[in-house]
């Protein structure tokens, strides 16, 4: 086949295969594409590609098993790198020759299998790096014309995209798969929809909130976990992109309401749209309310407690006092006099009794404050109407 032919074809050859869309483009397939695939259409000669990087890859044809390590361990060297870095520095064009003592320094078994020249094509670089190379070793260098370096150069430009692109879509999957790890790991519930509520992927979290295997999570529209109005409530967010949470209660798989705190925003991303929802498991933490709430309810009646024995008890004990006065003195001749004290410091502790129970009723805020006998708490008053002591000492209770 004469050069300008296998020129053309390998550039046809080459745009249609690295321009398919339904390949998924790795360094592992790029390199396997270009020594079976593309540069068997230029060069019959031994060839070999090499991706320097944090994952370095080398593929080669044509050459024996020792002689491909030979070659590979010396280009994935730091020397192998800088050398070819140096020959692109030094302007020798997009193809250039360089003798195999630049990088294998006059290694005697490279030079029994091969002339001491390949062709090189780099495939990218930045400063002080270069992403990859192409090399070919040919058996006749003499024969190699410009139509050859111009159809190795453009074999190089488009590997060179490629293996840039493959970079970047690794470093994307990457960057996928930890943001995936740190959602499945997530403790609140977390689906990701389209624009019709439909789950594209669920947490473990959220399978655990609704009762549904994560499997099954998939396809459902998230609608069937609310209510109708707040589905609509739902979507209202996710188009304003309202993102505050908000308490309410969903439906799991047997069919019983779940309290959560609903977190809705959506992503945007090159044009795409995705919906959230994040869903915070209430229940726990509403039974530990609960029970909160008890132990505050079961205080509050003891400092009631305290309070009516302190503010109720005493003046009670006052109105049995002067009625058991009365009954003393009722056989032995009560005097209008005593009678009249005794009633009127009955009245005066009736309605200390009533004004203490007011102030309990009027009070506008919980408060207590320490009791003077055994370390105790009673409510404090002092909100609602300054109150005498109860040890104060009535002018009746001398008698």
């Amino acid at each position: 086949m004469k050069q300008d032919q296998s020129s053309v074809l390998v550039s046809a050859n080459l745009i249609q295969i690295l321009s398919s869309p339904e390949i998924g483009w790795s360094r592992d397939h790029l390199g396997a594409k270009l020594v079976d695939e593309v540069l068997p259409r230029l060069t019959e000669d031994p060839m070999m590609v090499v991706f320097w990087g944090e994952d370095p890859r080398f593929f080669s044809r044509g050459l024996g098993d020792g002689t491909a390590d030979t070659i590979k361990n010396q280009l994935l060297s730091p020397r192998g790198q800088a050398s070819i870095l140096k020959s692109i520095k030094s302007g020798n064009g997009p193809v250039f020759p360089m003798p195999m003592s630049a990088i294998a320094q006059g290694d005697p078994k490279l030079r029994l299998h091969i002339l001491d020249q390949m062709m090189v094509a780099p495939l990218g670089q930045t400063d002080n790096s270069i992403l990859g190379a192409i090399a070919v070793l040919p058996k006749h260098p003499e024969a190699l014309n410009a139509g050859f370096e111009q159809t190795l150069s453009l074999v190089a430009l488009f590997a060179g995209s490629v293996l840039d692109f493959a970079d970047e879509i690794e470093n994307l999957e990457s960057f996928l798969q930890l943001t995936y790890q740190i959602v499945e790991n997530d403790p609140s519930g977390i689906a990701i929809c389209d624009s019709d509520g439909r789950i594209l992927r669920a947490n473990r979290a959220i399978s655990e909130l609704t009762g549904y295997p994560q499997i099954e999570l998939v396809d459902r529209t998230v609608s069937r976990f609310f209510q109708p109005h707040v589905y609509s409530e739902l979507r209202n967010r996710w188009r304003s992109d309202r993102a505050e949470s908000y308490e309410i209660s969903i439906f799991n798989q047997a069919g019983e309401q779940v309290p959560v705190r609903l977190s809705p925003y959506r992503i945007r991303q090159k044009g795409k749209i995705w919906y959230v929802i994040q869903l915070e498991g209430l229940r726990n933490s509403y039974e530990l309310k609960q029970k909160e709430m008890e132990v505050e309810r079961l205080q509050a009646v003891f400092h009631a407690a305290v309070t009516v024995q302190d503010k109720v008890n005493t003046p009670l004990t006052i109105i049995l006092a002067h009625l058991e006065r009365l009954r003393l003195k009722w056989d032995k001749g009560l005097s209008r006099e005593d009678m009249d004290k005794s009633l009127e410091a009955v009245e005066r502790q009736v309605d200390k009794i009533t004004r203490t129970l007011n102030r309990m009723s009027e009070l506008k805020r919980y408060k207590v404050q320490d009791y003077a006998l055994n370390d105790r708490m009673m409510l404090d008053l002092s909100d609602s109407r300054d109150m005498e002591h109860s040890s104060s000492v009535e002018p009746d209770e001398k008698e």
